[in-house]
Order: C-alpha cells, then structure tokens, then sequence
C-alpha cells in the first residue's frame, strides 16, 4: 500500500515524458549501461491516457532510477525490457543491451549476473 502511495505521489510530481520510441530506448539504455534492469510499471489510465512508471532497479544506481511516461500504446502494456528493445530497439541496441549483465546488491554484497545466468 505504501508503494502505491509513493508511485502515485512519483507519478503526480516527477516531470513526464511522451512514450516514444526515443525516449523508452533512452532510458533503457541509460539504466542497462548503469548495468540496471528497467521495470515498467502502470500507475494509471483515464480514458487514452496511460501512465507508466519507469524504474531502474539494480546497477551502479549513477542513472536516475525513475521517469514517468505517458500516452504508453495499450499495445506496449506488460511488455518487459527485453520485449521493448525487441520492438523498437535497433539491431545494435538489441546486441548491446540485451547481453549486458546486471548488478545487484543484496544484503551489503554485489552480485554481477552474466546474460543467461542465474544466482
């Protein structure tokens, strides 16, 4: 329930960008090189207008960790990060963030996870 509050406190205040094919990739990128894994989440939808919070989890935290985006496709809801970069990335995005690993920290310790592998 707290989470819920802080998202739509996020989602009222934090400035918004258009969900576009430039601006999701953008993010993506600046969350994957932060070796990050980008979250989407809905906060919101009235009528045509969708909001989504944009959360880079994990990683170095040098990238800024949240970005509210609105006017998202119905078709773009639920997609992860991978499916996004599949849709709109291109070939090189597509090489480059997918095969990036992804660093977390757990309980004081860094883990780095290597495409395809798991803790």
């Amino acid at each position: 329930m707290l989470g819920t509050l802080i998202r739509e406190v996020m989602a009222r205040t934090k400035p918004k960008k258009y969900w576009r094919k430039s601006t999701i990739i953008d993010f993506i990128k600046g969350c994957r090189n932060d070796l990050g894994i980008p979250l989407f989440q809905r906060v919101k939808s009235s009528g045509y207008n969708t909001t989504i919070i944009a959360e880079c989890w994990g990683g170095n935290n040098t990238f800024p960790n949240v970005q509210i985006f609105e006017d998202v496709k119905p078709e773009d809801m639920g997609l992860n990060w991978t499916e996004l970069v599949e849709k709109y990335g291109s070939e090189k995005d597509k090489e480059e963030l997918l095969k990036k690993p992804i660093r977390v920290k757990i309980k004081g310790n860094i883990f780095e996870i290597n495409h395809g592998e798991s803790i």
